[in-house]
């Protein structure tokens, strides 16, 4: 009996796919969508700024898959917030549309912490509603070292 109710519990508690949001039916990592960092364009990890100061980072990705990319950004991982880390948009930084075999320039604008810290930010590619593409792989980062 126990069994029995326990089983029915966890029928009703599991989602159901008829009872989930459209944007769940998709197929996650989307069969053919394949990414590689190519290189980092602008300040390479281990780079230093200044306390305060604002710069642009910019890695080229390239497009390694059979999937278009059309209405992708490049959505920040948590921490987002705090006096001690590098400041930068969550989600405005998209990546221009990029056919199969092509790659995409992307950067983002961030200020540094006015304090002397390490900033590592790692972010992830979405589309326009905030799924994410091949959420398996780690994403793209970058990682300086605030100096006074």
């Amino acid at each position: 009996v126990v069994c029995l109710l326990l089983g029915a519990a966890l029928w009703l508690w599991l989602p159901r796919p008829d009872r989930l949001p459209p944007e769940t039916h998709l197929v996650r990592p989307i069969p053919g969508d394949r990414s590689r960092l190519a290189r980092d364009v602008t300040y390479p990890d281990g780079s230093t700024v200044r306390a305060g100061e604002t710069f642009v980072k910019t890695w080229q990705i390239d497009n390694i898959g059979t999937v278009p990319w059309r209405d992708r950004y490049l959505y920040r991982q948590w921490p987002w917030d705090g006096e001690d880390l590098c400041q930068t948009e969550r989600r405005s930084v998209r990546i221009p549309d990029t056919d199969p075999g092509e790659s995409a320039l992307v950067s983002v604008e961030v200020r540094a912490p006015v304090e002397p810290t390490r900033c590592k930010v790692y972010w992830k590619m979405v589309d326009v509603d905030g799924n994410h593409y091949m959420p398996h792989l780690s994403g793209i980062f970058f990682d300086v070292t605030v100096v006074r």
